[in-house]
């Protein structure tokens, strides 16, 4: 009962047509997972530059040293005033992001933590020394946040 009017796909035809979109979608899963990755690594940079930003801005205005300490092997962060009271919130690191030390990391605290210290002129407590921290993705790419001793200048590379 073949009717040559009749117009309609083969399986074959829908076959086809399902394996492109197939191998269309397993080509671009993969490159949308990196370009997250990319994304939040650029957000979690930017947020750190921002809190050391802001510390060394805490420490001018009230003329008393402001410390941004990094805990939990670069998994959280956060700004505390000279007394120690913290100033703001603690900022979690995404699961797939860590901060880990730099070519030239800040000192280390009086506990398992890393302490960036602003003076009330704004300058590092380091000394004249540039201070960074790397920013990594699970797929290896990095941003790194600096912060120049003498000014306290903060920059992503």
């Amino acid at each position: 009962m073949n009717n040559p009017d009749k117009k309609a796909f083969s399986l074959v035809e829908a076959l086809i047509v399902m394996f492109i979109i197939l191998l269309i979608t397993g080509l671009t899963v993969p490159n949308y997972f990196k370009f997250s990755s990319s994304k939040k690594l650029d957000t979690v940079a930017r947020e750190v530059s921002n809190v050391l930003r802001s510390a060394r801005a805490h420490a001018i205005t009230n003329r008393k040293n402001c410390n941004v300490y990094f805990y939990n092997a670069g998994k959280t962060y956060e700004m505390r005033d000279f007394f120690g009271n913290l100033i703001d919130k603690t900022y979690k690191v995404p699961d797939i992001i860590t901060i880990v030390d730099g070519t030239n990391p800040f000192p280390v605290g009086s506990g398992a933590y890393k302490q960036a210290e602003f003076k009330p002129d704004g300058s590092g407590a380091w000394g004249a020394d540039t201070r960074d921290v790397k920013i990594t993705d699970i797929y290896s790419h990095e941003k790194k946040v600096t912060v120049v001793g003498t000014t306290g200048r903060v920059k992503i590379e």
